[in-house]
């Protein structure tokens, strides 16, 4: 015997399915969402996550005050325009990036040279505004070194300055400490200056 299937029957089985269909999908949800909070659980009672979100956090804060502290001192070169001779144009923020030894450094290097390259009347203001002074961050800079590198305006080949990797670190601890950060200074060894 063969049942015949109607219009109705297939209605009535789309709705059951539909019906299942909407319950599986709303348990699959909720045991989604369980798996999702208790995992955000565990990692909550990790002492290795909190150990990884402070740095992570701490890493995202020295990163935006060296940031604000740059786009500060830039928005003093804006402010006061000062024109140089040399290229026609009013003075702009310049810098020497350093890079290989991570964001923190490029970011250290970049507000150290900025500053110490402005013209006097920029550079007063910038040093009120960052809390350094210009002893520190000509040591600083000097501690990192300089490869030799030909001089055009001069003409001449100057001769490399070496690095001084405990008198860097010693100024970063100075910069820290003024600046209120923390510096990530793991990919600055001794090993990758040489």
């Amino acid at each position: 015997m063969t049942t015949t299937i109607t219009a109705d029957m297939v209605a009535e089985l789309r709705a059951k399915a539909e019906a299942l269909r909407n319950g599986t999908n709303n348990e699959m949800a909720l045991r989604m969402e369980s798996l999702r909070l208790n995992a955000e659980i565990n990692r909550l009672q990790d002492p290795k996550y909190l150990n990884a979100l402070t740095k992570a956090s701490m890493v995202k804060s020295t990163t935006d005050t060296l940031n604000a502290v740059i786009n500060n001192c830039k928005g003093i070169i804006e402010s006061m325009p000062i024109f140089n001779r040399t290229t026609g144009e009013n003075r702009k923020w310049s810098t020497n990036r350093t890079v290989g030894y991570g964001n923190h450094i490029e970011l250290l290097t970049n507000l150290l040279n900025g500053i110490q390259y402005s013209t006097a009347e920029h550079k007063q203001f910038m040093l009120e505004l960052s809390g350094l002074d210009s002893d520190l961050i000509e040591r600083t800079l000097q501690a990192f070194g300089n490869p030799a590198y030909y001089s055009i305006n001069n003409d001449i080949v100057v001769e490399a300055q070496p690095y001084n990797y405990n008198e860097l670190m010693e100024c970063i601890a100075l910069i820290e400490d003024k600046l209120g950060v923390v510096l990530n200074t793991t990919d600055l060894t001794e090993k990758r200056m040489s």
